[in-house]
Order: structure tokens, then sequence, then C-alpha cells
């Protein structure tokens, strides 16, 4: 089942698998360039049946190359939507499609943002239970029509 950390994990995993630099969100200044920025967040958990609920989890990558120029934008931008759509996204055991990307500039920052769905089993309250002890099987026959113990 698929996690706000997990998500996180596999995107910074895909981008340094394609060679690109990523810091930790919490770094403001001093940080060396290129590199991406990851954020991730639920936008939404709807309950489908008591057994299933559907997530809508967005996120957000900001690129700060190394040179302020709309060109090194534009490529990157090329690139990442090819990385982002040219597979699903391995996230533990699920695979979840990137359907829609989206691009903007901040100053000398390329945003780009898109939004997984997936369904998963609602988080349940885990109790314990004392174990079972003393259980004991009967075994029978069906012998013309009657059931003998």
């Amino acid at each position: 089942m698929p996690r706000l950390h997990d998500i996180g994990t596999a995107v910074a995993e895909l981008l340094k698998s394609a060679g690109y630099s990523v810091t930790a969100a919490s770094v403001d200044e001093g940080f060396a360039r290129p590199t991406f920025f990851i954020d991730v967040f639920q936008n939404s958990v709807t309950r489908i049946n008591p057994f299933m609920e559907q997530v809508s989890v967005s996120v957000e990558l900001a690129y700060h190359p190394d040179e302020p120029a709309s060109e090194v934008q534009v490529k990157m931008a090329d690139s990442l939507t090819v990385l982002l759509t040219r597979e699903p996204l391995r996230v533990k055991d699920r695979r979840l499609t990137v359907e829609e990307i989206q691009f903007d500039t901040d100053n000398a920052a390329l945003n780009c943002s898109f939004d997984l769905n997936f369904s998963r089993e609602p988080a349940t309250d885990q109790r314990e239970y004392e174990p079972m002890e003393g259980l004991e099987f009967r075994t029978g026959i069906r012998q013309g029509g009657k059931f003998e113990i």
C-alpha cells in the first residue's frame, strides 16, 4: 500500500537513475545546482466502499538549473515528460501512471506537477487477539446419506 514517503522516494530514485541531482526539501539556500526539490502531498481520499478507497496524490518538482535560461527549462520539460510518461512509476508493489504533467516557471526554477491516483484498502485498527488454544477438529465419513463421526 503506497504511502506519501514511498511515492517521494520512488520519484527521487527515478530522477537519480536518469542522472539528476535531488536535494532535501529542507534546504533553502546554499545548495548545489542543478538540482530537483520534491514535494508530495495528499489531495483527497474518497471511500468507495467499506473495503476500498480512492487516493489522489500530487507531486511537485522544482528544478533549479545552474544557469537561468528559458532554453534550459524547455529542454528539461521535454526530458521530464519522457522520463515520467515512458513507463509507470514503480512505488512498492504498484505501478502508478502519470497521465498529465503541468509545467510553470518561477523566477529561475522550472516547476513540474502531476497527480497520481490509486486505490487502496482503508487503514484499519490493528487489534491484538489472544492466541487460540484447545481447538478440536472432528472429522467424519458420509455413508449411505448419513454423516458419521
